[in-house]
């Protein structure tokens, strides 16, 4: 092969190669940013076995962002084991006073961490900057809609204070609310439940992509009671993954993942989103 002949040869190796890394560039720059909320039932107090499939599970979803409520007697390094499994290095515990810590993990570094725990907060709230969002977890009380009313209030008060420029985020946990866009799935089992809570969070500006991208909720949406536990008269979605406004616009796909995987990890299914978000 003579001099020409050869640098020609180059040259388009070089140039394929080149398109095959930007293919390969675009194609990973495409890829969604996956989001999950899972109340995980008391810490996994009643044995490893739930424990191990539950983290396994989360595992399988290669998730970006993971939002946990109920970690009893979690530490910072028992809940950075955890993340380890499912790929993430970055983590937060938030212990509380009622000791259903709340924790977030990512894929991308965390900063910016904020948290309250006042009085009339009854789980806490935890805040933290990650993939360029804000990203908040609540837990808010089990108890009458007039203590989380209150609640909602300081919640929502709070959000305010550290984000007055309105930067994009994420508002995801357990709620322990319905919301009206399930009426009608609560009139036709006779549940008579308020729905203020959830329609204070959407007044103000917060959007439930779940209730967009499912739908109406049925028997195989709901996010509680599981298979794990009996809980009569009580069924429903309560559990949300919130988004502002120009996110939510972004999210291509979320649901509450009730399918027979998730049966017996915990009393509540978890809650995943994806987002077109970079």
């Amino acid at each position: 092969m003579d001099l020409r002949k050869l640098l020609t040869t180059v040259l388009a190796l070089v140039v394929l190669g080149g398109v095959v890394l930007y293919a390969l560039h675009e194609s990973q720059a495409r890829q969604p940013l996956r989001v999950i909320s899972f109340n995980v039932l008391g810490g996994f107090r009643d044995g490893i076995s739930r424990h191990d499939r539950a983290v396994a599970w989360v595992a399988g979803q290669q998730p970006d962002i993971v939002a946990l409520q109920e970690l009893n007697d979690y530490t910072d390094e028992k809940l950075k084991e955890d993340a380890r499994q499912w790929g993430h290095e970055h983590t937060v515990l938030l212990p509380v006073p009622s000791g259903f810590h709340l924790g977030l993990t990512s894929r991308e570094p965390i900063d910016k961490v904020r948290t309250s725990t006042e009085k009339g907060i009854w789980h806490g709230v935890l805040q933290a900057r990650t993939f360029g969002l804000d990203v908040t977890v609540v837990h808010l009380a089990p108890k009458l809609e007039d203590v989380r009313m209150p609640e909602t209030t300081l919640v929502l008060e709070q959000l305010a204070k550290w984000n007055p420029e309105k930067r994009q985020g994420i508002l995801l946990g357990d709620f322990n609310s319905p919301a009206r866009s399930d009426a009608s799935y609560y009139q036709e089992n006779g549940l008579d439940w308020p729905f203020n809570v959830m329609d204070r969070y959407l007044a103000s500006g917060w959007v439930d992509v779940v209730a967009y991208h499912q739908g109406v909720m049925n028997r195989n949406t709901i996010s509680i009671p599981t298979q794990l536990v009996e809980a009569p008269g009580i069924s429903g979605r309560i559990d949300y993954i919130l988004a502002t406004d120009e996110l939510a616009a972004k999210c291509t796909s979320a649901r509450v993942v009730n399918e027979e995987d998730t049966h017996l990890l915990s009393d509540h299914y978890p809650v995943v989103a994806e987002f077109d978000w970079q």
